[in-house]
């Protein structure tokens, strides 16, 4: 299964699952089953957006994006990011509105019911993703995981207020709410750095230092001049700039590039080099 049928998966069930929590919602005047089902309508957003973001990145390199298209989903999950600080706030706000005037739950025994199926439907799709994640190494894919794995352990939670709720401890929903919102910021916190050090170019950690590793144990090699690396998607780009004996001919030196591309391609995987040759002036006596 490729990454877009995977997140065609996940669509179709958060509609349905949201639809179970929103009811669920409306029916116990549960904060913390309110909580989930508006994360789990954010999360179809999200999902619709991250479905077009695995489309756009699979378009081959052109002329305006000659290093593809891969970033978009990297802005998707920023994007997405943004969301999860939005539902956070809100969570916040509407637990210290009940604070100060407290409400009763109702039809708890149907909500635990209901929430035990959507318990599993989450962790089904939850591993669904993390598979779809490890094969096409996609960040979308990966946020979707995340935020499956998020609502088992959040509906465990959930479950276990509204359990305390058949016994008139309501206060118990605010703060498995105010919990919800913590676990959320922390989630996004995460996924937020994830994102910008693709979208900033930040070089991976570790990649300079193996990239240096190899070069420098290249024969014919005398200095690097310089070393840059970034990722876009699952693809690594590295250029690098390096010196060799001034005495080699084109086809020697061409020899010394082509034996550090393929070893960084041994060693690093699905990467993109560039090496630039230079003459290395030695002096003799």
């Amino acid at each position: 299964m490729n990454s877009e049928k995977y997140a065609l998966v996940s669509i179709v069930s958060s509609i349905l699952l949201t639809l179970a929590k929103g009811i669920l919602a409306f029916i116990t005047n549960s904060l913390s089953i309110f909580t989930e089902s508006i994360d789990s309508f954010l999360d179809i957003i999200n999902l619709i957006f991250g479905y077009v973001a695995i489309k756009v990145s699979k378009k081959p390199p052109d002329e305006s994006h000659p290093y593809g298209h891969e970033k978009i989903e990297s802005l998707v999950a920023y994007t997405e990011v943004i969301f999860i600080f939005l539902i956070s706030v809100v969570i916040v706000y509407e637990g210290f509105q009940r604070i100060l005037n407290p409400q009763r739950l109702f039809n708890t025994f149907v909500g635990i019911s209901i929430l035990l199926i959507t318990l599993v439907a989450d962790a089904i799709l939850s591993y669904i993703n993390y598979h779809g994640a490890k094969k096409h190494n996609s960040p979308v894919l990966k946020a979707n995981y995340i935020n499956y794995l998020g609502d088992v352990f959040r509906t465990f939670a959930v479950i276990f207020a509204l359990i305390l709720a058949i016994y008139n401890f309501y206060i118990f929903d605010v703060i498995i709410s105010f919990l919800l919102a913590s676990i959320l910021a922390y989630e996004a916190t995460g996924l937020l750095k994830e994102s910008l050090h693709i979208l900033l170019d930040t070089a991976p950690r570790g990649i300079l230092r193996e990239v240096k590793r190899i070069v420098t144990g290249t024969e014919g090699v005398r200095k690097i001049r310089n070393i840059r690396a970034r990722k876009v998607g699952d693809k690594l780009f590295v250029d690098i700039v390096i010196t060799v004996d001034k005495s080699l001919d084109v086809e020697d030196a061409h020899k010394i590039a082509s034996t550090i591309e393929s070893s960084l391609r041994d060693s690093l995987g699905n990467v993109d080099v560039i090496v630039h040759i230079e003459p290395c002036y030695v002096r003799i006596g």
